[in-house]
């Protein structure tokens, strides 16, 4: 399960690995973009790739933002 679950990571502040409705509050989002609240571009996923493109990315943020839906 990803949306409403807290990230077991006690770097990351608490915060969800998905949070429905916030891609800016979400590890999975922040991960991607390479944030530096969990990781920076260090951290970035996918680990040992190359970054999404900029489509992807935003297909993941929207995603997020219109409720993650499993659908």
């Amino acid at each position: 399960a990803l949306a409403n679950v807290t990230t077991q990571n006690l770097n990351y502040g608490g915060r969800l690995r998905v949070n429905p409705g916030n891609a800016a509050n979400s590890v999975l989002y922040l991960k991607v973009i390479g944030d530096a609240a969990v990781g920076g571009a260090g951290g970035r996923m996918p680990l040992g790739a190359a970054a999404l493109s900029t489509d992807q990315i935003n297909a993941i943020r929207d995603w997020i933002n219109a409720g993650a839906q499993d659908n």
